[in-house]
């Protein structure tokens, strides 16, 4: 065989390896050490690349993560938002601080837009689809995508929604009839969960106390 170095014949006993190269002569050892020493170099950096690489990739699960445990957004433009059920309940308890702090002479509407306030609610109204091919085109997160594959629902806003051809205010608002049996089920719930509401009202000053 042939030295990889200067070229000259060697047999495998009087030489010495070069990752890569091949093998030389034992007195170009200085060569031979450098080679090896880049060898280690390059795969000490292409470990440290790998390990960087993994823990960006758990980084990046772990917000999509703390970002799917949020209060209800949409999966397709991310939005922070709120489902029917939770725009209710939270209108429930504005209503309730509303009634135990009433300002004298306040009219109807004055009363609905301070429970509006107190209510405190963020967003966009959001609504849940069920989840398939047409849906899958808005929705560009693969966290998002996952959980919604495992549920079978995805909850978007309107303007995602509509962008899809999909009836958003059809799901978010659908039709009910009233009548007055409805009305007085639904008043007598509401006079059913005033302990509850009053429960809730409580535990968020407490926690309102203690951040600040």
């Amino acid at each position: 065989m042939l030295c990889c170095i200067c070229g000259n014949e060697v047999s495998k006993r009087k030489s010495l390896e070069i990752p890569g190269k091949g093998r030389a002569c034992r007195h170009h050892e200085n060569e031979t050490s450098k080679a090896l020493a880049a060898k280690a170099k390059a795969e000490a950096d292409a470990k440290e690349r790998e390990a960087q690489r993994v823990q960006r990739k758990r980084e990046r699960s772990r917000a999509s993560y703390m970002d799917l445990k949020r209060t209800r957004h949409c999966y397709g433009c991310n939005a922070d938002g709120f489902t029917k059920q939770e725009f209710a309940t939270a209108m429930l308890i504005g209503m309730r601080k509303t009634e135990l702090s009433p300002i004298e002479g306040e009219s109807f509407f004055e009363s609905i837009a301070r429970s509006r306030e107190a209510a405190n609610i963020l967003g966009v109204p959001v609504a849940h689809f069920a989840y398939d091919p047409n849906v899958a085109k808005v929705i560009r997160d693969e966290a998002h995508r996952f959980a919604c594959e495992m549920v079978g629902m995805a909850c978007l806003c309107k303007t995602c929604a509509e962008s899809i051809g999909l009836d958003f205010d059809g799901t978010y608002n659908p039709p009910m009839k009233m009548t007055k049996e409805t009305l007085i089920l639904m008043s007598g719930v509401a006079d059913a969960i005033k302990p509850d509401i009053d429960k809730l009202i409580e535990e968020e000053r407490g926690d309102e106390v203690e951040s600040d």
